[in-house]
């Protein structure tokens, strides 16, 4: 007997409009920071210097974002379910984060 063979899994399809959005955004933040660096511009993250409480933003994982709108983990300072909040503020990522910023 021919017994049927397990369906393959569907893929599914992104919508061209958020691709286009995607794409759009990572070349729109490529070009503001390419701009900025060639002027020599820096930006401050208020957040990271100790004067915002605002952006400061703790996941529903437990990770800790430097932004609320880090949508592709780029602002991931670290894990607090692995490290107390003392010691993911002031670690190496966001010491890195507060060279490149400032």
């Amino acid at each position: 007997m021919n017994q049927p063979t397990p369906a393959s899994p569907i893929k599914k399809r992104r919508r061209i409009n958020w691709i286009a959005s995607d794409l759009i955004r990572k070349v729109m933040k490529c070009y503001l920071e390419w701009s900025a660096r060639l002027k020599g511009q820096r930006f401050l993250c208020r957040c990271l210097a100790g004067e915002s409480e605002y952006n400061l933003t703790v996941n529903c994982d437990l990770t800790l974002s430097c932004t609320c709108q880090d949508y592709d983990g780029s602002g991931h300072l670290g894990d607090l379910n692995q490290h107390p909040f003392r010691e993911v503020f002031f670690g190496p990522v966001a010491n890195r984060f507060r060279e490149e910023l400032a």
